[in-house]
Parts: C-alpha cells; sequence; structure tokens
C-alpha cells in the first residue's frame, strides 16, 4: 500500500486534468491513473529496499518519512515520463499541454529518479537490502572486502 495519496502527488506536481485530456476524461479517471502510478513507484520501492525491511520500518520514525519521500519521487518520476510522451506527440495546430520538450521533461523525470536512488542507497547503511542499480543490473553483489 502507498505511503502517499494520489491527491498529494497531484498536489506535488501541479497536475491537472487538463493536460491530459482527451485521453483522461474524467477526475475520477485521473485519479486512478495518478493512484496506479503511486502504486508502481510503492511495488519498485519495496523492491529495492526488500519487502522485509520495508514491512519492519515503513511505519517507524524517521524510516516512514524517508520512504515516503522516495516513493513521491519516483511517483513524480513516472508521471512525468506519461507526459513526456504526450509532449511529443503535440503538433503545431494541437499544441503539447506541457511546458518544454519531451526531452526536456524526461531530465526532470531521471534527476527526480536520481534523488529517489540516493534516498533508497541511504537505506542501505539502516540494514535495508538496496544496492545501487548497476549491481542489480550486472547481477552481482559486492562484500566488504570487494569495495
Amino acid at each position: 500500500m502507498a505511503l502517499n495519496t494520489a491527491a498529494k502527488m497531484r498536489d506535488e506536481g501541479n497536475w491537472r486534468l487538463e493536460a491530459w485530456s482527451p485521453m483522461i476524461a474524467s477526475e475520477t479517471e485521473f485519479d486512478t491513473f495518478v493512484s496506479d502510478m503511486l502504486d508502481r513507484a510503492n511495488n519498485y520501492l519495496r523492491f529495492r529496499v526488500g519487502t522485509s525491511w520495508y514491512t519492519a520500518n515503513s511505519a517507524t520514525d524517521p524510516y516512514d518519512d524517508i520512504l515516503k519521500e522516495a516513493e513521491a519521487y519516483l511517483c513524480q518520476a513516472m508521471i512525468l515520463e506519461a507526459a513526456a510522451g504526450i509532449a511529443e506527440t503535440g503538433s503545431d495546430s494541437n499544441a503539447a499541454p506541457f511546458l518544454g520538450t519531451g526531452e526536456e521533461i524526461l531530465k526532470v523525470a531521471a534527476r527526480r529518479r536520481a534523488v529517489a536512488e540516493e534516498i533508497i542507497l541511504a537505506t542501505r547503511a539502516h540494514g535495508s537490502q538496496a544496492r545501487p542499480l548497476s549491481e542489480m543490473a550486472a547481477g552481482t553483489r559486492q562484500t566488504r572486502g570487494s569495495r
């Protein structure tokens, strides 16, 4: 279950339905879209820090706020990535609804993901299973002696 709410993510990102119309037709559908992004962000966060660590710490101060922040950054990145796709489909007669090009929006999304990654890796010092993405992609696990 997500630590944030769709309403908070919409407010934090200043996301409005009008920019997503006609693909998303109502406020309810838009809330569902944002909730889906939030669930994806939460699943990713739990995967990265480890389900056991997440379960043990997601309601414990100060970890609850740290996890909530990482989840928010991930969710905003995912929404920005979706917005970039829409921005790239705009034309002169039907201008894209977001400020900036798809490439510029993706750069902002990458910065959000980078901050989330820093937060996630910081949990490692407190017992989580978080590892750098490069290690995960390579399928390797460094030991203390190999650093």
